[in-house]
């Protein structure tokens, strides 16, 4: 599989979950590629991928917004 391949099966497949709002491409190499998947403005999916090495990863990150006046 090609890194163009595994980003447009990506892509693709995010049109399909309503929960998803929107999905980025932050990194790409030949070998690896690394994704934004927004789930709203708190909460994201990364995705790294290096199809050389065979080598697949994803991580759901948390932000917390400070609120102005509150802490």
């Amino acid at each position: 599989m090609s890194v163009d391949a595994f980003e447009q099966g990506i892509l693709r497949t995010t049109d399909e979950w309503s929960f998803i709002r929107s999905a980025e491409t932050i990194d790409k190499t030949d070998q690896a590629i690394k994704l934004r998947l927004h789930v709203d403005a708190e909460c994201f999916v990364q995705i790294y991928a290096n199809v050389r090495k065979n080598l697949f990863s994803y991580t759901e990150v948390q932000q917390v917004l400070q609120a102005e006046g509150l802490l």
